[in-house]
């Protein structure tokens, strides 16, 4: 029989996906500081029943990294098989292993789920748009926190009973392969027309999402969209997420920005310094994986060099030529400025498209460079380059 303490953990612990178990970023939530907060108690009385119910079998631990942590690994906690039984078996009307049994279920190949900071306004509204309107486009940067963003979502509409089905686009898939994967290895059949029917019986009134999609190669792309497309205007429930610009367009695209400052300091963790903190989100924006890269040991004052090098290739090098002046006008740029006093005005709707732009204040048209990317574009000029 377990003891109230052992008890209340068991029930915390069931709260939270058993795919965590594997995943290396875990929410605070399981480590001892959160579940000491969790419990209401100081740590030190959590080390005896955390010892017992490791002894019985019921949870285990292992170091991870904490989001919003720091860079040091430390101590999470998770339940067993074992432990997973025995939570299952609770009485109880508000035991969330009642709800869990009414949950959807998710196939194919999403990520581990993990929370997200700063986000939650979002996941309302994309969820608003499935519900209402049975599909939302996610576009942002590289590295914004599309993929984290839409798993949450997932998440949620596997709470509400939905079944979700994950595809994640790679160079190698085609429309087949792609659905396939979401599948769990079921293959489609050959013809459009059977191909939309297929999916509708496989997904039924659950939600297919497509990550990735700016990652199908060239000669499948166009196959893949006219597919999508057909998807949609089926009344399937879908959702997609995709480097900007995308290839698909609908009414329900949703651009994800850069988290607010206060999101973002918390994303360096609990131990730094806040000045400090806000001098990094001065000059790495509210960019997630820029944030979680970041070193605050060595990188003072600078930009890292992988972020330096991922921000260069995979955004600015993507970028058409003809818009190179453009970019480089906003990036001199230390303030917004409204867009009818830029010199290279037409280069404004291609980096728009790219989802490079902050429009600060709309009604006067103001707009200045994401300030990462900003800071990276300044880094990569020579002197020359710098006083012109």
């Amino acid at each position: 029989m377990l003891s109230p303490a052992q008890e209340s953990l068991i029930r915390w612990l069931g709260r939270f996906p058993r795919d965590l178990a594997q995943a290396w970023d875990v929410p605070r939530d399981l480590s001892l500081p959160g579940l000491s907060e969790a419990m209401g108690v100081v740590r030190s009385a959590l080390h005896a029943p955390l010892k017992q119910l490791s002894e019985m079998g019921l949870i285990e631990s292992r170091l991870a990294h904490v989001v919003g942590g720091g860079a040091r690994r430390r101590n999470v906690y998770h339940l067993t098989s074992k432990g997973w039984e025995l939570f299952a078996g609770l009485p109880d009307e508000d035991n969330p292993a009642i709800s869990a049994a009414r949950r959807g279920k998710i196939s194919g190949s999403a990520p581990a789920y993990i929370p997200i900071i700063g986000r939650e306004s979002d996941v309302e509204t994309i969820i608003k748009s499935v519900n209402e309107f049975g599909n939302s486009v996610i576009l942002g940067l590289p590295g914004i926190g599309k993929t984290s963003l839409m798993r949450v979502v997932a998440e949620e509409l596997i709470d509400s009973g939905k079944h979700v089905a994950w595809a994640k686009c790679t160079q190698f898939d085609d429309t087949s392969a792609l659905l396939s994967g979401a599948f769990d290895g079921d293959v489609p059949p050959t013809s459009s027309e059977a191909l939309v029917s297929w999916v509708r019986r496989k997904i039924g009134r659950g939600v297919l999402f497509v990550d990735e999609l700016q990652e199908v190669h060239p000669r499948h792309i166009s196959t893949v969209v006219s597919t999508l497309k057909n998807v949609l205007e089926d009344g399937i429930n879908v959702v997609i997420g995709c480097r900007a610009p995308s290839p698909i367009e609908t009414e329900q695209t949703f651009l994800v920005e850069e988290l607010d400052d206060e999101s973002a300091r918390s994303l360096l963790g609990e131990d730094i310094d806040l000045e400090l903190a806000s001098k990094i989100v001065g000059s790495l924006g509210g960019h997630p994986l820029a944030l979680k890269l970041h070193n605050v040991e060595t990188d003072i004052g600078k930009i890292g060099a992988d972020i330096s090098e991922y921000i260069e290739t995979t955004v600015i090098d993507s970028l058409p030529s003809e818009c190179m002046a453009g970019l480089d006008e906003l990036a001199a740029m230390p303030l917004p400025v409204g867009v009818d006093r830029l010199s290279n005005l037409d280069s404004v709707g291609v980096l728009d498209e790219h989802a490079l732009l902050r429009w600060v204040d709309e009604e006067s048209s103001a707009v200045e460079l994401q300030h990462l990317v900003r800071h990276v574009r300044r880094e990569m000029w020579n002197e020359v380059k710098k006083r012109e």
